[in-house]
């Protein structure tokens, strides 16, 4: 018990130790950790209700403009809500539809890759026309055209992004099971008889962990940045729910005389973004043993 506890210390100081060599993975990790902490925490350090609204106090210039106030630190709407409780509140937006999206993406393109790498033949032909019609289609035509097609809605939204974009799951599952299928435990496992399926289960599967970790983390980042852009476009969550597209759409009229109320939206995807896809780069190269011992 005392010697699995240690070697799984062990194995945690060497994931920190990589990563702090890592500087632009360990920024990513602290932008992503704060994204989350934020999302999870938004009811109890937004300081107002995101919903509320006050006409009196429309158009409040953040703290650091002529004629702001500590009251509302990143100023006020068109309609007097709260910026800072509204970016907040947008973050678990963003992040729930970047997990949901993902999840219901990575379940498709990792099934279809596993069949398509270990079956071959019919099967594999099959799925890859599949993988190659919908990458040929321009993704945020594809988007648009189911949102329009079923509504935009919260729901709506996570699901057309998860179905247009597992493919790209599909194509790295499916390299990667062409690579492990020819190592030697694989074809060990096959000269004793192993099935097909259980082959799959416990002997592929698990090695295709680390890609699959590093396509997902990337992909949440592109999941966040496509939202944003259908509720920029008014096809994604609908208002008055806390959306960073949304605010930015909002935000876009009043550019030239209060440029904060695009600029704060702007720069909460950005930081989300760019701190996901360090985090992304950071675990490639933690997971990639010749990266690793270059760092």
């Amino acid at each position: 018990m005392n010697s699995t506890k240690v070697q799984y210390n062990t194995r945690l100081q060497k994931v920190f130790w990589i990563f702090r060599k890592h500087r632009l993975g360990l920024v990513g990790l602290v932008l992503t950790i704060l994204l989350v902490l934020v999302a999870i925490m938004a009811p109890y350090i937004a300081p107002y209700d995101p919903y509320d609204q006050d006409i009196m106090k429309r158009f409040t210039p953040p703290v650091w403009h002529e004629g702001g106030s500590t009251e509302h630190i990143l100023g006020t709407d068109h309609v007097g809500r709260d910026l800072l409780s509204r970016v907040i509140y947008g973050a678990r937006i963003s992040m729930s539809v970047g997990i949901f999206a993902v999840s219901i993406a990575a379940s498709i393109g990792i099934v279809l890759g596993l069949l398509a790498g270990h079956f071959m033949g019919t099967t594999d032909r099959i799925i890859s026309y599949f993988i190659d019609m919908m990458m040929a289609f321009p993704y945020v035509l594809l988007a648009m055209a189911l949102v329009a097609v079923f509504g935009a809605s919260f729901t709506n939204v996570f699901i057309v992004l998860g179905i247009t974009t597992w493919p790209i799951y599909a194509r790295v599952t499916r390299t990667e099971v062409l690579r492990i299928k020819e190592m030697d435990y694989v074809l060990a496992a096959r000269a004793f008889g192993m099935g097909r399926i259980k082959i799959i289960v416990s002997e592929i599967f698990p090695n295709l962990f680390n890609s699959i970790i590093v396509v997902c983390t990337v992909q949440t980042a592109f999941v966040i940045i496509s939202e944003s852009f259908l509720s920029f476009l008014g096809l994604g969550v609908q208002p008055p729910i806390p959306s960073w597209g949304g605010m930015l759409s909002e935000g876009r009229a009043y550019m030239l005389e209060m440029s904060w109320l695009a600029t704060i939206p702007g720069l909460a995807i950005f930081f989300a973004a760019i701190g996901i896809n360090l985090l992304g780069d950071g675990l490639r190269d933690f997971f990639d043993p010749y990266k690793r011992k270059q760092i």
